[in-house]
This record gives C-alpha cells, structure tokens and sequence, in this order.
C-alpha cells in the first residue's frame, strides 16, 4: 500500500511541474510569495505553541532529553491521550505551515527558471 502511495505522489507531482510550464511566471512569482508569506505567518506562530506545550509536558514528566527540539517527534510517545489532543494539533498545523513554504518556494524557483530561461 505504501508503495501505491508513492508512485502517486511521484506521478501527481510530474503533473504538476508539467502544469507549470502552462502558467505565466508572473502569476507563479505571485502565488509563491503568497504561499511562503502565508505559510510563514501560519507556521512558525504555531510551531512555537506546540514547542512550548511538548516542552511543559515532558518537563512535567521529566522525560525531557538534551537536543529534544532538533528531534521533538521521537518523544511523543510520551505523550498521553489527554495531552496528545493539546500538543498535536499544534504540530499538524505547523507542519501545513512548513509545507505551504515549501510548495511556495517551488512555485518562486519555477518563475525564475521561467523568466530567465524563457520557456
């Protein structure tokens, strides 16, 4: 089932870069700075919540480790149900956050390629 799932994101992707090739770089520059702007101001707020809530609760139940916020997803298994539902949906939001930054600097590296290259 995995597999199935990363021959379709390969393939939603190749469409999706095919499909940029149809846009003008004018409109790819703009949703980009949209998307990073966007994601950024979304992001990084929530990202700071959900650190500072997985920081009180492994504090709490001192199974805070040293370099814990290079690597916060390996201690959620320390997390209970009750605090799963208080920390978590922080870190799905930020991860949107992370992943619209990410979707518009592809869209900015396209207009560039776009305009310099002249496709």
């Amino acid at each position: 089932m995995r597999e199935l799932l990363i021959v379709a994101v390969l393939i939603a992707a190749l469409v999706g870069l095919a499909a940029l090739l149809l846009v003008a770089w004018e409109t790819l520059f703009y949703w980009g700075i949209v998307l990073v702007a966007a994601g950024m101001v979304v992001g990084v707020p929530t990202g700071f919540v959900y650190h500072v809530l997985l920081y009180r609760v492994l504090k709490r139940r001192s199974k805070l480790a040293k370099g814990w916020i290079w690597k916060p997803f390996e201690l959620h298994v320390h997390l209970d149900h009750r605090d799963r539902l208080s920390v978590m949906p922080w870190a799905y939001v930020g991860a949107l956050g992370f992943f619209a930054v990410v979707l518009g600097q592809v869209l900015l590296a396209s207009a560039i390629f776009k305009c310099y290259v002249g496709t």
